[in-house]
């Protein structure tokens, strides 16, 4: 192809200044294009607490939410080394809290994961049929669309770099670059998020009407508002115990919540279970 062979006869240094716009532009593009391509899903409001967690921070969100509500009525209580335990019988109404209830013994984040696990499938799945969480069959193709722009920009840097090779050429800060690029679009693979533009406006529009729940949740809010706006919360307040567990399972690097002490790993399922955060998705 013409175009592609010209850009062997750049000099070293211009053709750097170029590839590097070149990233900077599949970065945008790789940002862009997926949100151009999202699925409109239904325009609707989110009141389960539950529901409300998977959208803005995924299943692990769910666990968090629904250790927090329980701690807040005084069904659980921390027990040490980064778990709770069930001390009363409660109310709850929810199949989910009712699961954890019957735990006989202490219990971290992961193991409240894995016990929720098939409600967290089903929720899920009702946020697939009610508009707001993309079908997985809807997911591998924006995936592909979010890295196509990386894939023309390491084909181009591929080029240059084997011309560069044949001529002697130093290819060092080329191959950084293409590197990077193979990095963010890695990224951009793996961390997709999953909600139609109506599941991310409705997580929007809660936490705007609900901004009160950061700073002065009620006893039956907690749970809501931890659902909305992480465990962060819950600092400062007789529930910090479970925000002190999610910021030691982040700070010693699992995440995924092995730092309970329980055999798993990864309290997760999928590499696109994180919402909200960085990425601003959701997942199952």
């Amino acid at each position: 192809m013409p175009v592609i062979e010209g850009f062997s006869t750049y000099s070293g240094s211009d053709f750097l200044l170029f590839y590097a716009v070149l990233v900077v532009a599949a970065i945008v593009a790789g940002v862009w294009v997926p949100t151009l391509l999202r699925a409109d899903g239904a325009e609707r409001s989110v009141q389960d607490r539950y529901e409300a967690a998977f959208l803005a921070g995924g299943g692990k969100r769910v666990a968090e939410t629904a250790l927090a509500q329980l701690l807040a009525e005084d069904a659980l209580a921390p027990s040490g080394e980064r778990k709770v335990r069930v001390i009363r019988e409660t109310a709850a109404k929810h199949p989910l809290e009712k699961t954890l209830l019957r735990k006989p013994l202490p219990f971290g984040l992961t193991e409240t994961y894995k016990a929720i696990e098939p409600h967290i499938a089903d929720i899920k799945q009702r946020l697939v049929q009610q508009g707001l969480l993309l079908a997985d069959s809807q997911r591998m193709p924006l995936r592909i669309v979010s890295v196509l722009p990386y894939l023309v920009v390491l084909g181009i840097g591929w080029f240059r770099r084997a011309a560069g090779v044949a001529e002697g050429e130093p290819v060092g800060y080329l191959t950084a670059l293409m590197v990077v690029a193979a990095i963010f679009a890695l990224i951009r693979f793996v961390k997709l998020d999953p909600r139609t533009r109506g599941g991310i406006t409705a997580v929007a529009d809660a936490r705007n009407i609900s901004k009160r729940l950061k700073t002065a949740p009620t006893t039956p809010e907690v749970g809501y508002g931890v659902a909305l706006f992480g465990t962060a919360i819950l600092a400062g307040t007789p529930y910090a115990e479970l925000h002190a567990m999610r910021e030691a399972a982040r700070g010693d690097g699992s995440g995924g919540y092995a730092a309970d002490g329980s055999d798993s790993s990864d309290g997760s399922g999928s590499s696109d279970s994180g919402c909200g955060g960085g990425c601003g998705g959701c997942g199952g």
